[in-house]
């Protein structure tokens, strides 16, 4: 097994190098680095996607809403200010 100038184990026939010009991406040394390449590509397109639809206009009501019925579990009674709340929450909708 060789290592190759980023200090990456290769295999012999699994080595080669592409040349990379004008302001383009490193080339791939090894299978191993094409690899972790694509698995990083991967996780950052699901974090984009998670993040995307975490950032969503309509995710706030929903927020609102969460924020709205874990409080009011957790308080013993109900203040008229929270039922005025609750009201102009759903009359919003």
């Amino acid at each position: 097994m060789a290592v190759n100038d980023v200090g990456v184990k290769v295999m012999g026939s699994a080595h080669h190098s592409v040349a990379s010009d004008n302001g383009t991406p490193p080339s791939v040394q090894s299978a191993e680095e094409y690899h972790r390449m694509l698995f990083f590509q991967l996780v950052d397109n699901i974090l984009e996607s998670i993040n995307s639809r975490l950032h969503q206009k309509n995710i706030q009501f929903y927020v609102d809403d969460e924020e709205l019925i874990l409080s009011s579990a957790n308080k013993p009674t109900e203040s008229p200010e929270d039922r005025a709340a609750f009201a102009r929450l759903i009359a919003s909708e």
